[in-house]
Parts: structure tokens; sequence; C-alpha cells
């Protein structure tokens, strides 16, 4: 996981590419930079999850005197009540789904992707799910549970 986040792009690349007095980026290499930075958001976002997991599992919140891991993160990391309700169930679903997780750690496979899949995914599906979700997009995935249980 390491190896994705480390990259020869620095802050002041990053600052350099979109401040440079120099003429604009050109159009190609602006998305490709875009897609680029999504890929190690995304990568971040699952290293994130999964030391939220063992914070959780530890109960590293309860050291605060805090209700709960989302509560924790709610007040430590500045996080909204529904967004950390819905990580911590996220970061606890993803210790069951090795093939998800992977794709997650690797940028691949988006958090929204990943907070829709693990609604609905079991040990058994899982390979299937993933192979599905990989080409299409988030809302898509969204989109599929409700088709599949009506």
């Amino acid at each position: 996981m390491s190896d994705i986040l480390t990259s020869t792009s620095t802050s002041s690349n990053i600052t350099s590419d979109t401040t440079s007095d120099a003429a604009p980026m050109p159009m190609e290499r602006l998305e490709a930079r875009i897609c680029e930075l999504a890929g190690h958001l995304t990568a971040a976002t699952c290293q994130f999850l999964m030391l939220v997991a063992d914070f959780d599992a530890r109960q590293g919140w309860a050291d605060w005197e805090m209700p709960s891991c989302a509560a924790w993160l709610l007040w430590r990391c500045q996080i909204a009540p529904g967004t950390a309700r819905d990580q911590v169930r996220v970061a606890r679903a993803l210790g069951g789904f090795p093939l998800i997780t992977a794709e997650f750690a690797a940028g691949r496979l988006s958090y929204a992707k990943v907070r829709a899949l693990t609604r609905i995914v079991t040990p058994e599906t899982e390979a299937d799910l993933l192979e599905m979700a990989l080409p299409i997009t988030a809302g898509q995935l969204e989109r599929l549970p409700r088709r599949t249980a009506g």
C-alpha cells in the first residue's frame, strides 16, 4: 500500500503544476494529473479506513470517553455524523472482503463504490460483484441493489 502512496510528485510539484507563470498545463496533462491524484486519494482513504477499523476494534475511542468510534471521528477528525457512521461501517466491512480491499488500496476502486459494495456483498458474491463494479460508475453501482432487490 505504501508503494501506491509513494510518488515522484511532491506537494511542491502539485503547486508548480497549478500555479506556474508558464503556459497553462496542456489539457491531456491536466486530466492525467487529476486522475492520478484521485487514485492517490482513494488509496489514502483505504489506508485511513483500515486504521479506523483497527482503532475501532481496539476501542481506542473509549479512552476518550466517547460512546463510539463514529463519535470519536466526528470530534477528532471533524467528520460529519452520517459520514463518520458510514466510514466506520465500511471500515469494519473491509476486513471481510480482501478482493475489494486490494482494489481499493490500489486506487482502482473508489470509496463511493466500496461504500455501495459493502452494503450488498457477501463472501460468496465478492468476486462477481467486484468484476461487475469495476467498469461501471459509482452512481450505477449505488442503484444496483435497488434493481436487484426489487
